[in-house]
């Protein structure tokens, strides 16, 4: 894969979000297992506040624009269900770090 001179602009952008991804990447290996414990304490930390936001954002939109029509709340109903599947999906895997940070840990510490 070639660098472009049209994708030139798009490099400074780019930087952070790689720097930024590199990050977890890099202290994962410094901190253990028990970063694993912290890397899946903050992604469910993430996924609830997201699921908190959504319904707040709802009952904003009812207080100022009132009632919605049937086919408003179906699809709200429907948006609804949907990010509550992915959000099920993100809790999963951030109980899954857990478990594996704290098992690993475990084990290290009192394995042979």
């Amino acid at each position: 894969m070639r660098l472009v001179t049209r994708d030139l602009p798009l490099v400074p952008l780019l930087l952070p979000v790689v720097a930024i991804g590199l990050f977890p990447l890099v202290m994962l290996p410094l901190l253990g297992f028990l970063g694993f414990v912290v890397l899946g304490i903050l992604i469910g930390f993430a996924a609830i506040m997201a699921q908190l936001e959504e319904q707040g954002a709802h009952s904003h939109h009812v207080v100022t624009h009132g009632a919605m029509s049937r086919a408003e709340q179906a699809g709200y109903n429907l948006e609804l269900q949907r990010l509550m599947r992915s959000l099920h999906a993100v809790k999963i895997v951030s109980l899954g770090l857990i478990v594996l940070g704290a098992g690993g840990f475990i084990a290290q510490q009192y394995g042979s």
